[in-house]
């Protein structure tokens, strides 16, 4: 065992501990305790503090054995400029935002991904050691989110130290939709989506192509029990993207192949959209046209945030539909970032996401990796997605699948 080989080791159980928590039990204190609020104003979460110790664990690794790559300088280098605009422009700003608790967050994720961009990881990884882990990991939350389903409960949490179910019967929309540990069902929804991107990646560790199959179907019930259409779609077209990498590696009969599968794509579609028109109106893609309008003028008006006002009864800084009513946020996690923190440190939060999604597609193309990044940008674009709740998991997918090189071909 070479020299960094213990800390390996421990590097891997912290991993796999945080992996655990991220999709069991995300527990989390909280400013506030009713329902969505509570996951507006998260303060220590359990899964970042698993990801600052591998984050720790990995500078120890860098600075003492030496041990990092060189392969995504440059990636890393605008993540970092980034993530210290971030910091510069949300605390200086501390006295109209109100709490530090998100920027500390944020930056935790941030680094997080940074550090493993940064370092060389597979033998932290090993053959197939983590990677099977994790998917048995997301298989066995997914079964138990479903049980916990059909149990009557749209929700189980860890807030302020206390597990709590949330019933049906306390839905407070005309829909039975399932958040599971996350707030809202479209956070939820968002994180499904990448795990069937990062299936889809690993396949081969599945073993078998049955085993594979029964595991995005499992994730595909989830989706359908979370009541998102837009995130189904979005899957089934990760999926399609997956098999056009394999048409192009397999290049005999290609026309035929490329022409079936168009037929599906566009088969998928046509159903998709005339059972959603049943619930949605696609003119103003669900009225999300309005709402970003609106919302933009309200960050206008509002340029250094909102702050602890989101989210509030304090109607006065709602976003103001010109149909005469109000919404609570922008739908939009790039608009929310810019309507609660301000625009600048907004500006910074998107370039992140974008930078990443840039860099990863310059430096290895795949029509999978396109068509997870296409997925992710339009459920983000459609509610508030992601939280910082959920950052850290969502990084660490990305580095699974757009920046992990591991040590057989997959």
């Amino acid at each position: 065992m070479k020299e960094s080989g213990k800390i390996d080791i421990v590097v891997r159980w912290a991993i796999m501990f945080f992996m655990v928590i991220a999709l069991i039990v995300p527990a989390v204190t909280t400013k506030e305790t009713t329902y969505p609020t509570a996951g507006y104003y998260p303060r220590f979460i359990l899964n970042n503090f698993f990801a600052a110790v591998v984050s720790i664990l990995l500078l120890v690794k860098i600075c003492f054995y030496q041990e990092f790559k060189n392969n995504f300088l440059i990636g890393v280098a605008v993540l970092i400029i980034l993530g210290g605009l971030y910091s510069f422009f949300y605390f200086q700003n501390i006295d109209n935002i109100g709490t530090s608790w998100h920027g500390w967050n944020v930056m935790t994720s941030l680094f997080f991904l940074i550090l493993l961009m940064f370092t060389d990881t597979r033998e932290i990884f090993g053959e197939k050691f983590l990677i099977r882990f994790i998917i048995i990991a997301i298989i066995f939350s997914s079964i138990l989110a479903i049980v916990v389903y059909n149990s009557g409960f749209i929700s189980m949490r860890m807030e302020n130290f206390h597990l709590v179910f949330k019933s049906v019967k306390e839905s407070i929309f005309n829909e039975k939709r399932f958040n599971w540990i996350y707030f809202h069902k479209s956070e939820y929804s968002c994180v499904l989506l990448l795990f069937v991107g990062f299936f889809a990646r690993f396949k081969k560790y599945f073993g078998s192509i049955f085993l594979y199959i029964a595991g995005q179907i499992i994730l595909f019930v989830c989706l359908i029990i979370a009541h998102t259409n837009t995130a189904i779609a979005c899957a089934i077209g990760v999926l399609l993207m997956d098999m056009l990498d394999y048409i192009f590696k397999n290049r005999k009969k290609i026309i035929l192949k490329l022409g079936i599968l168009s037929a599906a794509g566009i088969g998928i579609a046509v159903t998709f959209f005339k059972y959603v028109a049943k619930e949605r109106d696609f003119s103003s893609l669900g009225s999300r046209l309005p709402i970003w309008k609106a919302s933009i003028a309200t960050i206008k008006k509002f340029p250094k945030g909102i702050g602890n006002h989101f989210s509030t009864w304090e109607y006065d800084y709602w976003v103001k539909l010109p149909i005469g009513s109000q919404v609570n946020n922008c739908h939009n996690i790039f608009l929310n970032e810019m309507y609660r923190f301000s625009i600048p440190v907004g500006w910074c939060y998107t370039a992140m996401f974008f930078w990443i999604f840039l860099y990863s597609i310059v430096k290895k193309f795949s029509f999978l990796s396109l068509g997870i990044w296409m997925a992710f940008f339009v459920v983000v674009s459609m509610d508030y997605t992601i939280q910082t709740t959920t950052l850290s998991l969502v990084f660490f997918m990305f580095y699974c699948i757009f920046f992990y090189e591991p040590k057989i071909e997959v």
